[in-house]
Formats: structure tokens, sequence, C-alpha cells
């Protein structure tokens, strides 16, 4: 389930994306993916403690090195890599 809230705006949800990132960086090493962010960061949304999200990552297989993290995701295409999703979308219409 997509929640626009998870990825930035004006609610008081714009910052799950960073701590959910800094999260995956202090625990495994890496950023956050989409499907890890989508699934804690709804469990964030229903309040979820994110103690609790910490330790379930701590412990997880990737984390106890008992299986691979997945590969990173690709570099996203020259000249939208720093855009907002609106900026993105704003410079797609105006072409």
């Amino acid at each position: 389930m997509y929640d626009p809230r998870l990825v930035g705006g004006t609610s008081t949800y714009e910052n799950i994306g960073q701590n959910m990132n800094q999260v995956f960086q202090e625990e495994l090493g890496r950023n956050i993916q989409a499907p890890g962010l989508e699934y804690y960061g709804e469990q964030l949304l229903y309040g979820r403690p994110i103690q609790d999200i910490r330790q379930e990552v701590a412990n997880s297989p990737e984390a106890q090195g008992l299986v691979m993290p997945p590969p990173a995701p690709p570099p996203p295409p020259a000249g939208i890599g720093t855009l907002r999703a609106q900026q993105f979308v704003s410079k797609m219409y105006a072409r």
C-alpha cells in the first residue's frame, strides 16, 4: 500500500524515510529499499515504536550474516536523481 507520507511532504510523517534509513544504516550498513520502507513505514504510521523495528532489523538474518543483503537498486536516470517527486512530474509535463 503506497502512502505518500512515507516519502516526504508536509505531514508529521515526512521524516519516516530518513528515520528508517538511519536504522538500516546503523544496523545493516546500507540504505533502506522501497519494499522495506513501505513495510516498516506503514507499521510506524500505525503506532509501532521505532525501537521495536530497530530491534527486529538488528536481529534479522541479514544483520546476523545469515543471508546476503539485497542488491543495490540501479542509479536514477541522469538529471533526475536529486528531484523530488513533484519536481520530477512538473519537469516531465513541461517537455
